[in-house]
């Protein structure tokens, strides 16, 4: 099932429109929000002490990020960069502990 055909609509939403190569997230920022891609991909990276940037997973259509820290209260623990143009929706923290 497609997420964006559940109940989740009826929620208030943000649509971000994010161009090919910029970065949601970074490492370190605060998250009150969840993110579902709606389309097109994103990689998930880690920056380690040394500098580096190491590439964890790449997410798509119907995934989503953040949910750990927006729940855990944790800031976020990695960048989130556009692989393509995306379309993403966010929930506020307020509305997303009722899906």
């Amino acid at each position: 099932m497609n997420i964006f055909e559940t109940e989740i609509i009826n929620y208030p939403f943000e649509t971000l429109k994010i161009q090919k190569g910029l970065t949601i997230k970074y490492q370190g920022d605060s998250i009150s929000k969840v993110y579902f891609i709606r389309k097109g991909e994103v990689s998930i990276q880690e920056d380690t002490l040394t500098g580096k940037t190491f590439s964890l997973k790449t997410l798509g259509n119907n995934e989503c990020f953040g949910e750990l820290e927006l729940f855990s209260s944790l800031d976020c623990v990695y960048n989130v960069t556009a692989l393509t143009n995306c379309e993403i929706i966010c929930i506020s923290q307020e509305y997303a502990g009722k899906l």
